[in-house]
């Protein structure tokens, strides 16, 4: 396997000491992406929040800062994240404001409405199945609740860093569609710009009959 493939394959599912170097290389690259998604979550104190695959866990840290009063869950696909993480946040765990799953399937062990507010940043990529993702994550927020994903657009230069055969990039179009058929009201979805990188963010809203 290639060295661009294998770094793929460990950002999909970081693991043993190239995981934690690829862990270290996104924690840098993806701080200010993961800045701005907690920004559009709006959150307040007392907020039950989920990050879907939190990887590196650095995110976790201004989560918890920022909802005091509330609760922390973080799913990720890399059981080696999952281990790591609890390490780093045991102090969290142990007072019961951070929960810390592993979960290598679409079906996340989350109950349903049990949380007002989902952030996913750099993880649609991966996904086999959008539309179920969506759905789940439709199952799990409370009525109104926001949903806020972030992914990167490449560009002709990065393209080759990204393999057909681990790396998709939806449109803006089709993830709005698809969010909506999932249950989500109020979708929209706004690029940003970095040097000569576009982001896009889409932030929806469950619908109240959802």
């Amino acid at each position: 396997m290639s060295l661009g493939g294998r770094i793929a394959r460990q950002a999909r599912q970081p693991s043993g000491l190239f995981g934690r170097v690829c862990f270290w290389v996104m924690s840098h690259e993806s701080r200010r992406a993961n800045r701005a998604g907690v920004a559009l979550l709006s959150l307040c104190p007392g907020d039950r929040v989920l990050e879907v695959g939190f990887g590196h866990g650095r995110t976790l840290a201004a989560l918890l800062e920022a909802v005091p009063n509330g609760h922390v869950s973080g799913v990720d696909f890399s059981p080696d994240a999952v281990r790591w993480a609890e390490r780093s946040y045991a102090p969290a765990i142990r007072a019961g404001r951070l929960r810390l799953l592993c979960c290598e399937d679409v079906q996340m062990p989350v109950q349903d409405t049990s949380v007002d507010k989902i952030l996913s940043v750099h993880t649609v990529y991966f996904w086999t199945d959008p539309e179920e993702h969506l759905r789940q994550f439709a199952r799990v927020l409370a009525p109104n609740g926001r949903l806020v994903l972030g992914w990167g657009v490449p560009t002709a230069h990065s393209s080759s860093r990204f393999p057909d055969d681990v790396y998709r990039f939806p449109t803006a179009g089709h993830m709005t569609q698809l969010a909506r058929q999932a249950g989500f009201a109020d979708v929209r979805v706004a690029p940003s710009h970095d040097e000569s990188r576009t982001f896009l963010w889409l932030v929806a809203a469950k619908g109240s009959a959802s």
